[in-house]
């Protein structure tokens, strides 16, 4: 067990390394795509985050100031989604191992665990009005993390944020993302309907 949540640890920092870069070259990836290829149709672009890049797509969805530098109108994202999602550092700090609870208070200062944790942007932000938020938890999740999931849709409530959650019987922290390729597939299947709405 304790090898199994050392090589998920590692896979998480590399996964969130790999989502920063990922959110970082998001904005100008889908302005090449958009001018390259028959969807052209900007209007239905939706970004969708798994963990830490469920982490980031919801900062772009709380301060839509960033993608204003990447040059994408806030306008012009129809949705965000977010899978298994931390909202809040310092939280993760209080319910992490000692091992990552050290590395995050040792490449974070207290003014960077508020301004990259979505949750605390809320009540700053400009949200209400803005595009729709899908936020899918497992429901064999950590405890831990499926708090997370009802403190950032009741910050985006009180903002009155156009937010839905949504708990998958059944998944854990992977499952939410490794399943989303099997037919039947909840998690896949809430996306599906989010991403039909009109």
């Amino acid at each position: 067990m304790r090898t199994r949540r050392k090589l998920i640890g590692a896979l998480g920092i590399f996964l969130c390394l790999l989502s920063v870069v990922a959110v970082a070259l998001a904005p100008s990836w889908r302005n090449y795509y958009l001018r390259r290829s028959a969807v052209r149709d900007p209007q239905r672009v939706f970004l969708v985050g798994h963990s830490a890049g469920a982490l980031f797509t919801a900062l772009l969805a709380v301060q839509p100031e960033h993608l204003a530098r990447a040059g994408v109108s806030p306008g012009k994202i129809r949705g965000f989604a977010m899978l298994s999602g931390v909202y809040d550092l310092t939280r993760l700090i209080a319910f992490s191992d000692a091992g990552l609870a050290a590395q995050v208070k040792a490449s974070a200062t207290a003014q960077d665990l508020e301004r990259y944790s979505p949750e605390r942007q809320v009540r700053t932000g400009p949200v209400a009005g803005s595009a729709p938020m899908l936020l899918l938890v497992g429901g064999d999740e950590e405890p831990a993390m499926r708090a997370e999931q009802r403190s950032m849709i009741a910050a985006l409530g009180r903002a009155g944020a156009n937010a839905t959650s949504v708990e998958v019987s059944g998944a854990d922290h992977m499952d939410m993302v490794m399943h989303l390729s099997y037919p039947g597939d909840r998690a896949l299947a809430a996306l599906a309907r989010f991403i039909g709405q009109p």
